[in-house]
């Protein structure tokens, strides 16, 4: 009984690779041997080869193969920062901390113009509180009782 799937092509598989066809046709023959499907004398003839020249040819393929095949780690490979890289980096993040120190600096300047002149004009009163036996400071508002 045979079972409904896609059917072998075997060495046919080269053709939706990419590569040279004088590359394609190596891989297809040396599949072929590997299959059984034609002898190594036979390859040799088809690609112009002597048998020693072949056996380096396969075995080449078929490292290539194992190589390609090789378990590599989960997830995207880490980015290895150049010395440069890492520079720009930090130069960029105390960039960045300078900036924010300028816009604090700034902000405190307004604030420190702004309660100024507050204060030179009417001020609310601060006196120490005396109830309750809490320390703390009392603000009296003028014009509203």
């Amino acid at each position: 009984m045979t079972r409904p799937g896609r059917p072998n092509l075997g060495a046919h598989h080269v053709d939706g690779l990419e590569g040279s066809a004088a590359s394609k046709e190596r891989l297809r023959v040396i599949l072929k041997t590997l299959s059984g499907e034609i002898t190594v004398k036979e390859a040799c003839s088809r690609l112009g080869l002597s048998p020693a020249r072949f056996d380096e040819l396969r075995t080449q393929a078929l490292q290539a193969a194992v190589m390609g095949l090789e378990p590599k780690p989960m997830g995207r490979p880490r980015t290895v920062l150049s010395a440069e890289d890492a520079t720009t980096r930090k130069l960029t993040a105390r960039i960045q901390e300078l900036e924010e120190d300028v816009v604090i600096a700034e902000t405190r300047a307004e604030l420190a113009e702004v309660l100024g002149a507050r204060s030179s004009t009417k001020a609310p009163k601060a006196e120490e509180s005396s109830g309750g036996g809490k320390k703390g400071l009392r603000i009296e508002r003028r014009g509203r009782k």
